[in-house]
């Protein structure tokens, strides 16, 4: 059995104090055991995606005592092109500052993201440019952003090039790929320039609604397989796991696509996970189990083939701050404001601020029964052996 202790405290109206002067002590929800203390028995990391604007925000205090206290591995979201360098050559580290200074406080290993992502390209560079000078300014970019995680911290592995397949499982041909020649010989370029300058991350290839078999996850393990063949340091591949609860993995098929991975020599993280309840059917206690067991059955995927299966980590953890921008309504000023819904609603999918909640914490920091199945699977005694599945 698991022991839980649940700790609620009135985030607001602490910080409001402290403002004042004064001196109280915080309590913030927990989940106990937690996290990162159960985890090392499975030789795993349990991560989240961290963002360090919200590591030290006096407003939010509890963000970042259930984040160190729960989590053994945080994704540092603070390399998007156009953000870390803004102008040619003007870099701005100050978000990976605070992250790493934050890991290292709280002795959390650090995966870092990312590298290249045709989400992220900057203004500046555009189709005006030779190829030759977008090559030469995506090398000295990548290569300052390495050299400067590097002399500063640790960066366990990379996320270097970040969704590079089209849905139909072809190469994106973005300027990056345009620039650099094309083919999968791009990719080997770009992750040569990372390990020219620290050879020791793992870097990774990320990617999208790859999880399980399929034309597009069958492209990608192409892909792996002709990298590895070329002699690239590719160290492992990225399965960023977003769902929705009505359209669920099949899991016998995800675990097939991490073996054959795994059998080439790679890592394989779970990155980005999500289980959005959009569209969900069902009342409100159904939809919270459905997307538990989802939760739970994936995490028990990754333990069943680790060490290959590596880290288990959530796009962010708490309701909050989903991606999705769920629990949250649009202000005339354009700006999000939280907005609670009712807990007696009797049917989730019928109200529209409430049916994504895709994260195992919610919007108040309180454990959802995913956070509780999470807990209870990392609990459970290691098995002697792996799942083949």
């Amino acid at each position: 059995s698991v022991n839980v202790s649940v700790d609620t405290t009135m985030i607001h109206i602490t910080t409001l104090l402290s403002l004042l002067g004064v001196v109280i002590a915080l309590r913030c929800p927990t989940l106990q055991p937690s996290f990162r203390s159960l985890a090392s028995k499975h030789d795993i990391f349990i991560g989240s995606m961290a963002d360090a604007g919200r590591l030290h925000d006096p407003a939010d205090p509890c963000y970042p005592v259930i984040l160190s206290e729960q989590y053994n591995l945080i994704t540092a979201d603070d390399f998007y092109y156009n953000l870390v360098e803004p102008a040619p050559g003007k870099f701005n580290f100050k978000g990976w500052d605070i992250t790493n200074a934050f890991a290292k406080k709280h002795k959390q290993t650090i995966r870092c993201h990312n590298l290249v992502w045709y989400h992220s390209i900057p203004s500046y560079i555009n189709n005006t440019l030779p190829h030759a000078t977008i090559k030469a300014m995506l090398k000295n970019h990548i290569q300052t952003i390495v050299n400067y995680t590097k002399v500063t911290g640790t960066c366990y592995a990379w996320d270097v090039i970040n969704e590079p397949l089209e849905q139909d499982g072809t190469l994106r041909k973005d300027i990056w790929y345009n620039a650099l020649g094309g083919g999968v010989q791009y990719l080997k370029t770009i992750l040569d320039w990372v390990h020219e300058v620290d050879p020791k991350p793992k870097l990774f290839i990320n990617e999208i609604f790859a999880e399980d078999e399929g034309f597009k996850s069958d492209a990608l393990y192409k892909i792996a397989k002709e990298l590895l063949a070329m002699g690239a340091p590719l160290g492992g591949i990225g399965l960023e796991s977003h769902f929705l609860l009505d359209v669920p993995p099949i899991l016998s098929s995800v675990g097939k696509n991490m073996k054959r991975y795994i059998d080439l020599g790679l890592e394989v993280h779970i990155t980005e996970m999500d289980v959005s309840l959009f569209a969900g059917i069902g009342t409100e206690p159904q939809l919270w189990e459905d997307q538990a067991k989802l939760y739970g059955d994936y995490l028990q995927l990754c333990i069943d083939h680790a060490p290959g299966c590596k880290s288990y980590e959530t796009w962010d953890w708490t309701d909050r701050y989903s991606w999705l921008g769920l629990l949250w309504s649009w202000g005339a000023d354009g700006q999000r404001q939280l907005k609670r819904v009712p807990r007696k609603q009797k049917n989730v999918a019928a109200n529209s601020g409430y049916m994504f909640a895709p994260l195992p914490w919610d919007a108040w920091y309180e454990p959802k029964p995913a956070a509780h199945r999470i807990q209870h699977v990392l609990n459970k005694t290691k098995a002697a052996a792996r799942v083949d599945l």
